[in-house]
């Protein structure tokens, strides 16, 4: 678990799109990823791209502007 938190904030800080990471982590779902992410962190995967400059909309990961 502590390698897939790991894992998963290092994808979203550089750019992967959540459902990509969640299928490179073996979740069945961008929700179970959405979930595990926010009982790791505290915050959706969302709110920790755009403190990482970057903005997420629909499972996708833009950069801010």
């Amino acid at each position: 678990d502590e390698v897939r938190h790991e894992l998963a904030r290092r994808y979203l800080a550089q750019g992967v799109q959540p459902k990509s990471i969640a299928a490179l982590l073996g979740y069945n779902s961008l929700s179970a990823f959405h979930h595990a992410f926010r009982r790791w962190t505290g915050t959706t995967p969302a709110q920790f791209s755009q403190s990482a400059g970057f903005s997420c909309d629909l499972g996708s990961l833009t950069p801010s502007i």
